[in-house]
């Protein structure tokens, strides 16, 4: 074609054809030109396909004769005429002109109730100092009172306990709770003793409940106490939680010594978590959480590195500090808790604002955390990964700070560039702060990550009946008008691949890191192998380690123990904060609606407490 000194060309354009004879060696935008003469759509407002294979836009300046045309060639032309487009720009004028106007009046509201606000908000800061300093200061003086009063009573108890007890000291073989295959030791402070112990015991006629020092055969600083659990392990042996064991550098069957203790009661307890996930528990249900968990102690020692399980996750403790003593009993005693800083940093998160866009690096196997902030309700923001060398892909979440493979609310693994949208027909849509990962794909990384303003989806479909027809594109199961189908799937079948195993539309470059990613084999906490894939559903819907919410009080456990601990604690007594009256707690919405005539269907879980003293 190229040594032909004129090209015909066919242009479709909403249904029409115009045949168009010009000389091989002109430009695009002459192009251009002439169509705009035919169709009266303006050069820069036109978008010709079929010029240059795959979709692609030739640019203006490129000549005909370089395209490598046939002759005659078919070109689609899509674009708006300049009448219809006149009538848009005026209407969408008059629209945003008065738009602006009603978000002035709204600023100029907002503004003003934002003082009001501030003001009053400053008011109520100031007497909520004064009664707070007040409270203080006459908290502090009973307690100063309080402190002086136990410390007696707490010198006189110690001493006559001392006085009057029984002593009982044994010499026995010391395995992990693993063998003994008792694990849920590890999550107290109890030991499993044997029946000829219990013999013993009873002879001597120690005190209840018992309480033990665990003692090596060699002398150590270390110490450690312990209650009593059961008496089924073998004749001379016991079985002590793990973590007893470690402290004090017992293998298994080594021989120890136990001798029988008085402990004082404990009033301050100084802990310290080891991992910075202890953070993310909300603040006001850290201290039932803590409750419930300390109830499983019978006594503490300083250094103890306690375990406690909650939502399906262990978080472990130092115990650093207590008074009165060095060990300390926590039975029927009220205790101050005190809860340091973890040992573990916690994730680093770079905040980034909507609008901006940063660069980044990652090695193999590292990842990177970024948080972002919705406000406005009816935002609709894009999320924007483009790897400038290797690829990476992206996880989101509302819920945990460290979003992945199977722990995320939105996800993109595409090849190449990557896009998120989040709006509010978004299933998981909320005002409030957003936690992204970016995870290297098998190599290290290079990248360009932005948070903006999606922008406002919509076509020109003014006077275009084709576009009322639509039909189910075989392939990738899209909707697509049925005048272009045909050569919609000519490329559809080219790029796209659907996944035998998920039924899973993926771009055919992308298919092999499909499988590798969303079908590699993993292991839930539950002990489950299965694709990646379905990991995720399995762990909100299925999986027996995930956390349900108590109907009884605020604390979470893993479906497997829901029921035996809803038994439990929906059977403990509470006083109805209306009348004083006692009852199980399961019970409350039954008096509630006899007794004070409140509809049960009106509460929930969080209104419901509140009617318990």
């Amino acid at each position: 074609n190229n040594d032909m000194t004129t090209q015909n060309l066919t242009i479709s354009f909403r249904g029409k054809t115009y045949p168009i004879e010009i000389p091989s060696d002109a430009t695009v935008w002459q192009l251009k030109e002439r169509i705009d003469e035919l169709t009266e759509v303006f050069p820069i407002h036109q978008r010709l396909l079929g010029l240059l294979p795959k979709g692609a836009i030739p640019g203006d300046s490129e000549k005909l004769s370089d395209l490598k045309l046939k002759n005659p060639h078919k070109v689609i032309l899509m674009g708006t005429p300049a009448r219809e487009m006149t009538d848009l720009l005026e209407t969408e004028r008059e629209a945003l002109i008065i738009k602006r106007k009603e978000e002035a009046k709204k600023r100029e509201k907002e503004a003003r109730l934002a003082e009001e606000r501030r003001i009053e908000e400053e008011r109520m800061e100031a007497m909520r100092k004064e009664r707070e300093e007040q409270r203080r200061i006459s908290e502090e003086r009973q307690r100063k009172m309080w402190e002086e009063q136990r410390r007696v009573q707490l010198q006189n108890e110690i001493q006559n306990e001392m006085d009057t007890s029984a002593e009982l000291t044994l010499v026995v073989q010391a395995y992990s709770s693993g063998v003994a295959g008792k694990p849920e030791l590890e999550m107290n402070d109890k030991i499993i003793m044997s029946a000829n112990m219990l013999e013993q015991i009873v002879g001597s006629r120690l005190p209840m409940p018992l309480t033990f020092q665990i003692l090596p055969t060699i002398e150590t600083d270390r110490q450690c106490h312990c209650g009593v659990l059961e008496f089924t392990a073998p004749p001379n042996t016991v079985y002590l939680p793990y973590w007893m064991m470690e402290k004090m550098s017992i293998m298994e069957g080594d021989q120890i010594i136990l001798k029988n203790v008085n402990l004082p009661k404990g009033t301050f307890l100084k802990l310290q978590p080891h991992s910075a996930d202890w953070m993310d528990i909300p603040y006001a249900t850290r201290k039932p959480v803590l409750e419930f968990a300390l109830r499983k102690f019978q006594v503490l020692t300083i250094g103890d590195a306690i375990a406690i399980e909650y939502g399906g996750k262990d978080y472990k403790f130092t115990v650093l500090h207590l008074d009165p003593a060095g060990a300390v009993s926590i039975l029927d005693t009220d205790i101050a808790v005190e809860v340091m800083e973890p040992l573990e940093d916690a994730i680093i998160e770079d905040v980034i604002e909507i609008g901006q866009e940063v660069r980044g690096e990652l090695a193999e196997n590292s990842v990177k955390y970024y948080s972002f902030t919705i406000d406005d309700p009816n935002s609709s923001i894009m999320l924007r990964l483009h790897p400038t060398q290797g690829d990476a892909d992206m996880y989101v979440s509302t819920k945990t700070k460290k979003p992945d493979v199977s722990n995320y609310m939105w996800m993109s693994q595409n090849l190449g560039s990557k896009e998120i949208t989040i709006n509010n027909t978004s299933s998981h849509f909320v005002t409030g702060l957003y936690h992204v990962t970016i995870v290297p794909y098998e190599a290290p990384a290079s990248y360009i990550f932005s948070v903006k303003e999606a922008p406002i989806e919509g076509g020109n479909t003014l006077g275009s009946p084709e576009m009322a027809a639509t039909v189910i594109c075989s392939n990738c199961l899209r909707k697509v008008p049925e005048s272009s189908l045909e050569m919609h799937q000519l490329m559809c079948l080219r790029r796209n691949k659907r996944c035998p195993l998920c039924d899973q539309v993926v771009s055919t470059e992308a298919y092999e890191k499909h499988q590798s990613l969303s079908h590699a084999q993993m292991q839930c906490q539950c002990g489950m192998t299965m694709d990646a894939i379905k990991l995720k559903k399995h762990k909100e819907t299925e999986c027996q380690e995930r956390p349900i919410k108590c109907r009884f009080c605020p604390l979470h456990f893993p479906a497997k123990n829901i029921r035996n601990h809803e038994r439990e604690c929906g059977s403990r007594t509470a006083a109805c904060s209306h009348c004083g009256s006692v009852f199980k707690r399961m019970e409350l919405r039954k008096h509630l609606s006899q007794e004070h005539d409140i509809i049960m269907s009106d509460l929930t879980q969080s209104t419901e407490l509140e009617h318990l003293k």
